[in-house]
């Protein structure tokens, strides 16, 4: 069957006539009973979330995404395109109360994580100090890595006389 309901009678209680056999009946009853309350218990909250950190919490594929949303079943929509939601940066995560609340709080959790980890600064060093700091086929630089955990490229296209550039990121 089919039901249908203006905008005014969503909020009024409906009377529904299931007709059919009994035992057809007695399941329809249930799984609306079933819908009713999951409607009821849905909800949705909206978070602010830098669009540059957009790819960090959907992660490669949407893997990290996919995760939440079936670990919390939950649905976790990230802005498209030039709508309003895009400029203000808001992800939007739809379901049940519980799921919502617990996947809000690993969302912000990675998001917390993630801006941690992707800092960024750049620093000029004196041309002649390239070498010393990449070290015998990158020994030095490579330690300096491995213990900062920090991602460092040295630019060398540096003109005559002019500073090299390293960037960090970690």
């Amino acid at each position: 069957g089919k039901v249908d309901a203006d905008e005014k009678a969503r909020a009024k209680k409906v009377p529904i006539a299931l007709t059919g056999r009994k035992e057809c009946v007695a399941e329809a009853k249930a799984r609306l009973a079933a819908q009713v309350q999951r409607l009821a218990d849905e909800t949705t909250v909206r978070l602010r979330v830098p669009a540059e950190m957009h790819g960090a919490l959907i992660g490669p594929g949407g893997k990290y995404v996919s995760r939440l949303q079936d670990k919390y079943g939950v649905r976790i929509l990230f802005p498209r395109g030039d709508d309003e939601a895009q400029a203000a940066g808001e992800v939007s995560v739809r379901g049940g109360k519980r799921g919502v609340a617990e996947a809000q709080a690993e969302l912000l959790e990675l998001l917390a994580y993630e801006q941690e980890r992707n800092q960024a600064e750049e620093m000029a060093v004196p041309q002649r100090a390239v070498a010393r700091i990449l070290g015998r086929s990158g020994a030095t630089i490579n330690q300096l890595r491995l213990e900062s955990g920090a991602e460092i490229d040295v630019e060398r296209e540096a003109r005559a006389g002019e500073p090299a550039v390293l960037r960090l990121r970690g």
